[in-house]
């Protein structure tokens, strides 16, 4: 997808929240100074890395309360209700890896931008 200006956008699906990443393509011939794209670049990488981040944390802190909540359930012997809360969990762990993965592939392309902690 291709927005009016000519900028790529991308949709992902993050934690049920629909984020769209806007990627826009630098050429020498539009920057006087081939140094200039590439801090923007380093920049923007740094910002989707900082954003990055804060998911990943924030659906780590999804999988530790759903690991509490099992144990309850166990605990009382709630069978149906565990069913369902490990579909969930299993939904929050494979947005878990793909945000890890995405996180690996912007450190791999950007290995000299430094990262938010």
């Amino acid at each position: 997808m291709t927005s009016a200006d000519g900028c790529h956008i991308c949709p992902h699906t993050l934690h049920s929240v629909h984020v769209w990443f806007t990627f826009s393509s630098m050429s020498a011939s539009g920057v006087a100074n081939p140094a200039t794209y590439t801090a923007a670049d380093a920049m923007q990488a740094a910002y989707f890395r900082a954003y990055l981040d804060a998911q990943r944390r924030q659906l780590a802190a999804d999988m530790a309360k759903h690991q509490a909540e099992l144990v309850k359930l166990a605990d009382a012997g709630h069978s149906l209700a565990i069913g369902r809360l490990r579909t969930q969990a299993r939904a929050v762990q494979t947005e878990l890896q793909h945000v890890e993965k995405l996180v690996e592939r912007l450190d791999g392309r950007f290995a000299e931008t430094p990262t938010a902690p």
